[in-house]
């Protein structure tokens, strides 16, 4: 009896040595560490925000919570990252901008007692164009409201490289930031209805950022009236020949004096391709040109060679 209680004591602490021995000894088992997204050789613009997601298990049994993880790049080297878990389920963003090339990016997972795995995956920065934008209403030669008819802005957005709806879009009228749309939808589109603007003339611009913050803007003037005597100090006509007169077919509307324009007078000219035909011209007798625009002429006409 003796014999038997001192094996079982003799067994019994070698068991307890034993596994205080292994308590002692650190598990150094791979991390295994599984980039599923993005796969090899994706492209992406550069400025552009992207995810890399991954399958992370430690072998000695942790939680991932208790693992530290780390982004490199062979030519940035370690990169800054904001990530997130969802149980071995790992979101990785980058938080600064790479540079323009090919990259083999490597996530490491470090566990708590130093074992760690990693995993790599190429991917391809390309250089980002800037968007563009351009606006169908109002139209580029103004346009008018009468008080009480919906007013709309109406814009258009296109670019090479981003998904139209990420863009970001800023609306002002007469300087002032408006509340129209932040991005446009899917196809580029968008379209901003104001409210409470008064009579007159309002100049409305749209600016539109990448993630680049590269930008693009377009702007028009439209007029609100409600009698179509108040048009007329927003009204000029294109004066193509530089003469000094516009052509009635013509119109623009602008908040501000328009370059290739002249305001708007009720006698207009009938040609605007030639700057010797226009209205107060001197007209010669007998050489078949209506020089003043005045078809009752040649009545006070010029002999040809004097004016």
């Amino acid at each position: 009896m003796k014999i038997s209680r001192l094996l079982i004591l003799l067994s019994s602490t070698g068991l307890m040595a034993c596994s205080s021995d292994k308590s002692l000894t650190p598990c150094n088992s791979d991390i295994e560490v599984g980039l599923f997204e993005p796969v090899d050789f994706e492209i992406y613009p550069q400025g552009f925000s992207f995810e890399l997601k991954a399958i992370v298990r430690d072998k000695c049994g942790l939680s991932s919570e208790d693992t530290s993880f780390t982004l490199s790049s062979d030519v940035q080297e370690q990169i800054v990252i904001d990530y997130t878990l969802d149980e071995n389920e790992i979101t990785i963003i980058p938080m600064e901008q790479l540079d323009l090339g090919e990259h083999t990016l490597s996530l490491k997972a470090t566990g708590s007692t130093g074992n760690n795995g990693s995993d790599t995956v190429q991917i391809n920065i390309i250089e980002n164009t800037p968007p563009s934008i351009s606006m169908s209403r109002p139209s580029s030669e103004g346009e008018t409201f009468q008080t009480g008819e919906e007013v709309s802005i109406q814009v258009t957005v296109t670019d090479e490289q981003e998904d139209l709806d990420t863009l970001r879009l800023r609306w002002t009228i007469d300087g002032q930031i408006v509340g129209g749309p932040a991005n446009p939808d899917e196809f580029g589109f968008a379209e901003f209805i104001p409210n409470e603007l008064s009579n007159g003339c309002h100049r409305v611009e749209v600016l539109v950022l990448d993630a680049m913050e590269q930008s693009a803007e377009v702007q028009a003037d439209f007029v609100l009236y409600t009698d179509e005597a108040e048009l007329e100090a927003y009204l000029f006509l294109e004066d193509n020949d530089g003469d000094g007169w516009g052509a009635p077919t013509n119109f623009i509307i602008s908040c501000d004096p328009v370059d290739e324009g002249v305001p708007f007078t009720v006698q207009t000219d009938c040609d605007d391709g030639d700057p010797d035909i226009h209205p107060t011209h001197p007209d010669y007798c007998g050489d078949g040109i209506d020089s003043d625009c005045e078809p009752s002429t040649p009545i006070n006409c010029f002999p040809l060679g004097d004016s």
